[in-house]
């Protein structure tokens, strides 16, 4: 009778965690707001290969989550929960996927508590509600490492779970290119190298008509794109994909060591349990691997973080997302080695990680204004804006998930974990973060959606500051963005036909304005909008601009 309990214990927590309130917060930039946009213009002009931005082609991801945007978006229409839609129908997917491996391999019990710290990540459940590529690619990569396991350790007919691996392998390249193939295949690989059995499988998995298989379910799009778009797409593609592993390309960079404190905060609570769990599938692992099904199933995931970890760590762009393939196979692991009795090295970095973030949320909320300032480049806000009360919450609830470290009995400590860490993301997505998007993420879109209803045809919008995609999303037209290095441009945009509508910081220099009279429309947040008045001369309807991308 735990099945159905376990089941719907899990479809409720789906529900609340991931389907929710998608559209409570503004989309946020870039990525949220890039893959948004450009799934709408995807629509909008129905052209189902080239994917624009700003109504320029966007070469910086295949198209195939644009493809589930887009009819999400002509399902239910165009708007932020819409968008963030097949991350939430993937993330949930994919538990669902992980408690059915877990049991097959594993036992129900251990099951469930995959599924449930998987869900009660930090950074899993993030990515399942951004309009990201990310929650797809980890259940592509994820089913393509069990469609393995499945072919490896079951019993025959195998061929089908092959099938099913090369096709998970070839959506998960359609998803978000090359690293669809090299997750699932290093972790593949190490494990082999470490299990043995790589000439079983090589015979097995039959790797010429898999790599055919591959190349039918993902070449079709890169061919159409190469034949439109030739030298140009190849240059760019290059870029994104082996230029981010010799070049920081984008994110932060940092040394290799950057996302271990990644781990421990985006899979907390259940980070304070990896390091003991890796080292215990780690000893002696061919001859566990080799024992039964289930010491197989701990070596598999093991080798499949660490791994994972080595692949993202020697590349050069480091963002934190990019380690979200690996949190499946880190819960299953925690999950399959969660321990009667809590070790120190556990308690003590649960309590650790507990008390450095909620205390590093108790400060930022206490910084009040200087806070504001240092989120002003990225998000400016009115001067009075704060951290929302929300956050103490929050805070408060991450201080008590660290304190599980008194206890230690584990079976008690993860019914403790769980229900807090339920309510910590509960109350940080549906009370928090929509306060945090009202006050430094809206306001921006607000006014660039206002400004469009306002504009005529052949008025251009133009954008005062840093790149920013949603705006293009909220105007549903193109926006013209001026750099703050480089604010002349107003004053030769000013003196085009038609009106200049301008979104801008309220803090900008008067004199980086245009000669030109603009007053003041509206004002939100740290955002106002200004307007030249109207013209009586008629003017022609403005072609779209195909606005040159960063």
């Amino acid at each position: 009778m735990r099945r159905p309990w376990d089941l719907a214990t899990l479809a409720g927590l789906v529900v609340v965690l991931l389907f929710t309130g998608l559209g409570s917060m503004a989309l946020t930039d870039r990525d949220e707001g890039a893959n948004a946009e450009a799934a709408r213009e995807m629509l909008e002009q129905r052209s189902w290969v080239t994917p624009t931005l700003n109504y320029a082609p966007r070469f910086a991801k295949p198209a195939f989550v644009y493809w589930l945007m887009a009819a999400a978006y002509a399902g239910l229409g165009v708007s932020e929960s819409t968008a963030r839609l097949p991350s939430a129908v993937a993330a949930g997917t994919l538990v669902f996927i992980q408690y059915a491996f877990a049991r097959w391999a594993l036992c129900a019990t251990t099951a469930f508590r995959a599924a449930v710290i998987l869900l009660l990540g930090v950074e899993f459940v993030a990515i399942a509600r951004m309009a990201l590529t990310d929650a797809t690619l980890v259940l592509w990569t994820t089913a393509a490492g069990f469609a393995f396991f499945r072919a490896h350790h079951g019993p025959p007919p195998r061929g089908r779970w092959y099938v099913a691996m090369y096709v998970a392998m070839g959506l998960a390249t359609l998803t978000k290119g090359p690293v669809g193939v090299f997750v699932p295949a290093i972790g593949i690989g190490a494990y082999l190298a470490l299990a043995g059995g790589g000439w079983r499988v090589w015979h097995e998995a039959r790797p010429g008509w898999g790599v055919l298989l591959f190349l039918l379910v993902a070449g079709p799009w890169y061919a159409a794109m190469f034949w439109r778009h030739g030298a140009e797409y190849a240059a760019r593609a290059r870029g994104e994909t082996v230029g981010r592993v010799f070049r920081t390309v984008t994110g932060p960079g940092g040394t290799a060591l950057f996302y271990i404190p990644v781990m421990l905060v985006g899979f907390f609570p259940w980070s304070a349990f990896l390091p003991s769990a890796l080292v215990g599938a780690l000893r002696g692992a061919r001859a566990r691997a080799a024992a039964d099904r289930r010491g197989a199933a701990v070596v598999f995931a093991a080798t499949w973080v660490v791994a994972g970890l080595v692949l993202f760590s020697l590349a050069q762009s480091r963002l934190p997302h990019y380690v979200a393939p690996l949190f499946p196979a880190a819960a299953l692991l925690v999950a399959a080695s969660w321990p009667e009795t809590v070790p120190p090295l556990a308690r003590w970095l649960l309590g650790g990680v507990g008390l450095l973030l909620g205390g590093g949320l108790i400060a930022t909320g206490a910084m009040g204004a200087t806070f504001t300032q240092l989120l002003a480049p990225a998000y400016p806000a009115d001067p009075s804006a704060r951290l929302p009360v929300g956050v103490f919450g929050v805070a408060a609830l991450a201080l008590l998930a660290g304190s599980g470290a008194a206890l230690r009995d584990g079976a008690a400590l993860f019914r403790a974990l769980a229900l807090v860490t339920a309510v910590l993301l509960a109350v940080g997505l549906h009370v928090a973060l929509p306060a945090f998007s009202a006050e430094f993420v809206a306001p921006a879109g607000e006014l660039a959606r206002r400004a469009a209803l306002l504009a005529t045809p052949c008025d251009r919008l133009v954008a005062f500051g840093p790149f920013r995609p949603s705006l293009v999303f909220y105007a549903r037209r193109p926006v013209t963005f001026v750099d703050a290095r480089h604010p002349e441009r107003l004053a030769d945009l000013a003196a085009e036909p038609g009106r200049l509508f301008l979104v801008a910081p309220r803090a900008i220099e008067a004199t980086r304005l245009p000669a030109r009279a603009l007053s003041v429309l509206d004002a939100r947040g740290g955002y106002v909008l200004l307007a030249d008045p109207p013209r009586d001369q008629p003017c022609a309807s403005r072609p779209s601009d195909r606005s040159e991308l960063p």
